[in-house]
């Protein structure tokens, strides 16, 4: 009897110190370390999945919002209408004076172009990106920070308003 506990026992000790946690999970109907393994690995794709759905609802979402804040400063644009002009109300621009954007806030105008120039150096010097552009009527413009944004536009006329330098008779210069 001795004999068949001692065997018993050390057959039960081989058994534990051999076949390890798993062997008593499958017994007990637990799942295995490879089983959890498995489960791990399934839940970090569904969390992957999960967060790149919700970046991707994020960016649509930016970009409604950002297409209805362009909206809006579009209808705030054609309610300032007089404001707005276009190059061919100037008989079109000379050469290759073109403004470097669609909008551009035009504080002054000149017979002389280097006075324009001069002018536009110094406000670029001051902060204010600065362009002058020729028009085909003999006038030179001296616009400042252009930009191809609406809303951007309207914040910069904001500013340049309350600038020393800006006349009342500011106004915006469409190109076409």
């Amino acid at each position: 009897m001795k004999n068949k506990i001692l065997v018993f026992s050390a057959f039960l000790i081989t058994v534990v110190l051999c076949s390890g946690c798993d062997f008593f999970r499958t017994l007990a109907g637990r799942p295995t370390s490879a089983d959890i393994e498995a489960m791990r690995v399934e839940l970090s794709a569904r969390e992957a999945a999960e967060a790149a759905r919700r970046d991707s609802l994020e960016r649509v979402r930016l970009a409604a919002l950002e297409a209805a804040r362009i909206a809006a400063a579009e209808d705030t644009l054609q309610t300032m209408k007089g404001m707005l002009r276009s190059a061919s109300r100037f008989a079109g621009l000379s050469g290759n004076s073109a403004p470097s954007a669609k909008y551009s806030i035009v504080i002054g105008s000149y017979r002389d172009r280097t006075n324009a120039v001069k002018y536009s150096e110094k406000l670029t010097s001051e902060g204010f990106p600065a362009e002058a552009v020729s028009f085909r009527n003999g006038f030179t413009a001296v616009g400042v920070c252009p930009t191809d944004d609406p809303s951007e536009l309207l914040a910069s006329l904001r500013r340049v308003r309350k600038e020393r330098f800006c006349p009342k008779e500011v106004w915006i210069l469409v190109k076409e």
